[in-house]
């Protein structure tokens, strides 16, 4: 369908706008804003998006039939072409650019961090690493009253340089989730650069990898010619964090499709649950979905929970760890994943790494895009049929 008569299409109907979003998938180019502000977010949603051309045709529509006049103040960021009016041309506007910007190549931008901006990088993320409990400091420093000053010095130690080898085999693994991008047309938010950090990952128990904000902190002994397949299935899953992190919308849609919603924050939970979630930097414990406890359907946090204090060196805090869900409705409680009959049936089995959504369906998007939807064999199909669509 060519552009210019989507465009026709759009600005005689608020109906064309929806089939306009539908077409090209124009929901997944999202504006990272929490409040509204965006040139063009008519409806106030913090996102720009095909939505909002149709928002416009209809108030337009039902402004025209009531007779009245459209106030710019009511509505500030409708005026997308800026010329001081609300009319069918920003709604216009809107889906060109929102068509234009459907047909740019989606295209992973990466680049490399040497050891010094690695540490400035990582010791720049203030709110995660002040938000660690004590118990997360001495699982991870192996030691009892570990301070936040000495976990930061361990974890500056860790960051180390690349290797030219190194940059070659994470360049070659990317080109080749590119590839696979490309060659099925998928559309993803890729809006921002991603910055790979080399780590020794023992701050952070020895993770194959993890992000923050846009970083992609990748274990050095990860990055190597014998786990070359390992390398792209780890960063697929780590690009899904930083996607879900920089896209609400992404985050939403995606988390739907292993049945969860996400709340507008975490919520507050007592001191004594607190103290014992473990912290982890690509997850945001702000999710849930219905679960059947003892008969009942509950809606439910899912986290991942110490189920022992550390106590000597040597206590595996993987040993000492479990999933659990803590009800929405009172967050002192918390549940087995096997005290949920339907646990398995919510979340999907394709993959058993469900210490939170977020991981699980990181899991599955990387089966997604590697793999695609008969690459493996999958327990549950119609997850990764779902994001396929999705991505389409």
């Amino acid at each position: 369908m060519e552009l210019n008569k989507i465009i026709k299409s759009a600005i005689s109907s608020a109906l064309a706008f929806s089939m306009l979003g539908s077409i090209y998938n124009l929901d997944l180019i999202s504006v990272n804003a929490a409040v509204s502000t965006i040139k063009g977010d008519a409806n106030g949603d913090g996102v720009l998006r095909a939505s909002d051309a149709a928002f416009i045709a209809k108030t337009l529509a039902e402004a025209s039939i009531a007779g009245k006049k459209i106030n710019l103040e009511d509505y500030p960021n409708a005026d997308f072409n800026e010329d001081g009016k609300i009319t069918a041309a920003d709604a216009a506007s809107i889906a060109k650019y929102l068509a234009n910007k459907s047909l740019e190549k989606c295209e992973i931008k990466f680049r490399f961090a040497d050891k010094s901006e690695g540490i400035s990088l990582k010791m720049g993320n203030e709110n995660y690493l002040n938000n660690m409990s004590q118990q997360d400091l001495n699982y991870r420093m192996q030691k009892n009253d570990t301070t936040l000053d000495e976990y930061k010095e361990y974890s500056k130690a860790q960051i180390l340089e690349f290797t030219a080898e190194q940059k070659k085999l994470i360049s070659d693994a990317i080109a080749e989730i590119q590839k696979q991008i490309d060659s099925n047309r998928y559309k993803l938010p890729l809006n921002e650069e991603l910055i790979f950090i080399n780590t020794t990952a023992e701050d952070e128990l020895g993770s194959y990898g993890y992000t923050l904000q846009n970083q992609i902190y990748l274990s050095n002994t990860l990055v190597s010619k014998s786990n070359s397949s390992l390398l792209k299935k780890i960063i697929t899953h780590e690009i899904f964090h930083c996607l879900t992190r920089s896209n609400p919308q992404f985050k939403k849609d995606m988390y739907k499709m292993i049945g969860f919603s996400v709340a507008d924050e975490e919520p507050d939970f007592p001191q004594n649950i607190k103290e014992n979630i473990i912290s982890n930097p690509d997850v945001k414990y702000d999710s849930y979905a219905t679960f059947t406890i003892n008969g009942k359907k509950r809606n439910c946090y899912m986290v991942w929970y110490l189920t022992k204090p550390f106590e000597k060196e040597g206590d595996d805090l993987l040993s000492w760890s479990s999933t659990v869900l803590i009800p929405t409705d009172n967050l002192s409680e918390t549940y087995s994943i096997d005290d949920a009959s339907d646990f398995w049936e919510v979340i999907g089995k394709n993959t058993e790494y469900v210490t939170a959504a977020e991981e699980c369906i990181a899991d599955n998007f990387a089966f997604a895009i590697l793999f695609g939807k008969n690459g493996i064999k999958y327990n549950s199909p119609e997850i990764i049929a779902n994001i396929i669509e999705y991505m389409k």
